[in-house]
């Protein structure tokens, strides 16, 4: 390999000093407040040595990392500005949206607030969103807030409001008391006592009963139960409130919901009825079970009946 020669040295240091310029120019301000005013002047003038110009280079490469992570740190310390700001929000309601500050009702003074908003300004407590369809009375019973939902029942509540997806009222305050810390079914006794239907179906055919079920809450589940709640109301997907308990390993609660059938030898219906399972093809059925089956004998007596 061929040694660099003067000229060729001397070009790579003209190209270097003129990137640090570049560099020195646009940073003037925090050199200046680095006190380095004389470093800057010698680069610009061209008189450092070979030596002294790469050990200037790592110092501004250095510095600018530094410049680089301060920002980022900025940046950081804003975000951290703005999630305090919205945990304040929640301390000071009236920042929140009133639908918001409904859904939040569980917390102190958010019921006390959105009252007082209804009260001055007179919001329809019944105008649904138009993205999700919720109304103040749903997102009401979405908190569990049982002073709230009483207040807007004497104002005039549509029981029979239900959000895009089916969701009514009653199915909501079901959602809210099995997340609560503490289960309280004084609120889904309130609704049910008011003209909620205990076994009204969303859109995909799930009941309160059914998401009772999956949870696993005894309460809640013999709450439904004592106002009426069907066990044998299948969904759409003709999954039962005992395949919800079952599937989410709630033993206990399957055998309260466990009903008898009238015809086992029907393929929906058998042993009380066919889990999902075997629906969707996790697991293989059994053989007598196959044998009954009217697609299994169509098949077989076409095969028999097949020419050679």
């Amino acid at each position: 390999m061929e040694s660099l020669t003067d000229d060729s040295l001397e070009n790579i240091q003209t190209v270097y000093i003129s990137s640090v310029k570049r560099v020195m120019s646009v940073m003037s301000s925090y050199w200046k407040q680095l006190q380095l005013k004389q470093i800057m002047d010698n680069v610009m003038n061209n008189v450092l040595s070979i030596n002294q110009f790469w050990s200037w280079s790592i110092l501004a490469i250095i510095i600018v990392t530094m410049i680089l992570r301060n920002k980022r740190s900025k940046a950081k310390k804003s975000f951290y500005t703005e999630l305090t700001k919205k945990k304040d929000d929640f301390k000071n309601p009236y920042k929140l949206n009133i639908y918001d500050l409904c859904k939040t009702a569980y917390r102190p003074g958010h019921t006390e607030a959105v009252i007082d908003l209804i009260e001055r300004l007179h919001y329809d407590i019944n105008a649904p969103l138009p993205s999700n369809g919720l109304t103040l009375f749903s997102c009401a019973c979405l908190s569990g807030s049982k002073k709230l939902i009483l207040y807007l029942l004497l104002k005039g509540a549509d029981l029979m409001s239900v959000t895009k997806d089916g969701d009514g009222p009653l199915y909501l305050a079901t959602y809210a008391a099995l997340n609560s810390p503490e289960t309280d079914v004084t609120t889904l006794d309130l609704l049910i006592t008011y003209g909620c239907d205990v076994n009204r179906q969303n859109n995909k055919g799930y009941t309160p009963l059914h998401r009772a079920a999956s949870k696993g809450n005894y309460k809640v589940v013999k709450c439904l139960l004592r106002h009426g709640a069907r066990i044998n109301v299948p969904n759409k997907s003709g999954i039962y409130p005992i395949d919800c308990a079952s599937n989410a390993g709630h033993p206990e609660i399957a055998k309260i919901l466990a009903f008898k059938v009238n015809n086992p030898h029907v393929w929906d219906v058998v042993e009380p009825h066919t889990p999902p399972s075997i629906k969707m093809g996790l697991r293989t059925p059994m053989r007598p079970n196959i044998l009954q089956s009217p697609t299994y004998k169509r098949s077989f007596i076409s095969q028999r009946m097949k020419p050679m």
